[in-house]
């Protein structure tokens, strides 16, 4: 549900309407789904909020760097992530990109970084919208 983009206040009204059947026993609210998804065991926490006063309201962030480690040891992610460029061409010799590991730039900079680095893409989001850094 969370996933799918629903607001908490849809999760809240399926919920209500029992659409499920009852078959929903270990959450009543999409604040208690949150909150079960906030102690999955291989998270990083609800203690890993950092809260910065700004303007009129607050920035809520976490630590990169722990977001990056969970990411990439995440286990039910390993089959659905790539670690390094790929060149990729059709019958006729061209290059295919479809990916960002298929993309020139991925394997034109980790050809300068120094022998045993990598170059990990991370995709980040802002209201603006997505951007790759």
């Amino acid at each position: 549900m969370l996933r799918s983009g629903l607001t908490k206040g849809s999760i809240d009204e399926y919920l209500q309407r029992r659409l499920d059947d009852d078959r929903c026993t270990s959450f009543q609210t999409a604040d208690e789904l949150w909150s079960l998804f906030e102690g999955v065991k291989h998270g990083i926490g609800p203690r890993s909020w950092s809260a910065f006063p700004c303007g009129s309201g607050t920035l809520y962030s976490r630590n990169i760097l722990h977001c990056i480690r969970l990411l990439l040891s995440h286990l039910p992610f390993v089959d659905h992530m790539v670690f390094g460029p790929e060149r990729l061409f059709d019958s006729t010799g061209r290059g295919v990109y479809n990916e960002i590991h298929t993309a020139d730039w991925w394997g034109d900079t980790q050809d300068l970084v120094p022998r045993g680095g990598t170059v990990v893409p991370m995709r980040e989001m802002s209201e603006s919208g997505p951007r790759w850094s």
